[in-house]
């Protein structure tokens, strides 16, 4: 189970289920993902947002996306410091990597490059003009890409 379903199960544990005359009150519902198309989208260093699906433009995470990041024909930058809790997703573009995806990074991108300071927690899975690694990648690294480097600083962590 990803990243969201043991949002949901931890959400849904933390009701309280007293007997008590006071009725606790359920947890808010999750804000709906959030959807754009064209132009450049910002997630904060301070903002927190439940998943993001781009379309067209660019992507830029610099505070958290506790879901995934599905992003279409742009650039998506995970700047260091930024987190992406579920998948990186991304058609079409480039793709760079400073910061922190948890889970799967998958692109179909023009570039795709995972920085000194970036860290993909699961496997990378890279179709490319060309693939760079100088960060940490838990998982496997499977790249068809014309041109693949592997810079000195590259790391590979036990998942």
């Amino acid at each position: 189970m990803g990243p969201r379903g043991r949002g949901y199960a931890t959400r849904s544990s933390r009701r309280s289920h007293s007997r008590s005359s006071s009725r606790s009150q359920p947890s808010p519902a999750s804000p709906p993902p959030t959807k754009r198309a064209g132009g450049t989208v910002v997630v904060g260093p301070n903002e927190s947002v439940d998943s993001l699906t781009a379309t067209g433009g660019t992507v830029v995470v610099r505070g958290t996306v506790t879901g995934d990041v599905d992003a279409y024909a742009g650039s998506v930058v995970v700047a260091d410091g930024g987190v992406v809790e579920g998948t990186l997703r991304a058609y079409a573009g480039s793709v760079r990597v400073e910061g922190t995806v948890g889970g799967n990074a998958v692109a179909y991108a023009g570039s795709v490059a995972v920085g000194p300071s970036g860290t993909v927690g699961g496997s990378l899975g890279a179709a490319a003009g060309e693939t760079t690694v100088a960060g940490t990648v838990r998982g496997d690294v499977t790249a068809g890409s014309a041109l693949v480097t592997l810079a000195p600083s590259a790391r590979s962590a036990p998942t």
